[in-house]
């Protein structure tokens, strides 16, 4: 007769040698069905300023306090910023609007105010990266332009080139 110690130890031994072939199956299994990773391309903005004030005091351009500053994130080549805006609104009469023409915006590529007739790309094309664009704003009232508080929205765009 076997003392104990050895069939014990004949027992662990038989019983390791089950999990590593168990562990052996689970790694086979494991390649098998490793899922595989895809990771699309993406253009992200975040836009660190809420609203833009422009205080009106007469004709001329009154500007905006401060930048309105744009985070750009992207893992593709971009368009770059593109700004646009609706017509403003007078908040007591919705039926009174100034085009958006009158606002202007100045950023990195434009080094000059630029009226937002039309969508101004204010960057030019982007590599891949994560970029803080400062933009600033200014309105130019001209004199018959009735007062009061008016509403409208800038519209900040990016998109990914083929």
């Amino acid at each position: 007769m076997k003392p104990l110690r050895h069939v014990i130890f004949a027992v662990l031994c038989h019983r390791a040698h089950i999990m590593g072939l168990v562990g052996l199956l689970l790694l086979t299994a494991m390649a098998q069905t490793a899922p595989a990773v895809t990771i699309q391309p993406y253009v992200q903005l975040t836009v660190q300023t809420a609203t833009i004030n422009i205080q009106v005091n007469g004709p001329g351009d009154s500007a905006a306090i401060g930048p309105v500053i744009v985070k750009l994130a992207a893992n593709t080549a971009n368009t770059g910023l593109i700004v646009s805006a609706t017509p403003l609104v007078l908040a007591t009469d919705p039926s009174v609007t100034v085009p958006p023409g009158l606002l202007q915006v100045q950023g990195p590529l434009t080094n000059a105010f630029v009226a937002l007739a039309s969508a101004v790309n204010v960057t030019g094309p982007m590599t891949p990266g994560i970029f803080s664009v400062p933009l600033y704003f200014r309105f130019s009232s001209p004199t018959l332009t009735q007062a009061g508080m008016y509403t409208g929205t800038v519209i900040f765009t990016a998109a990914g080139t083929p």
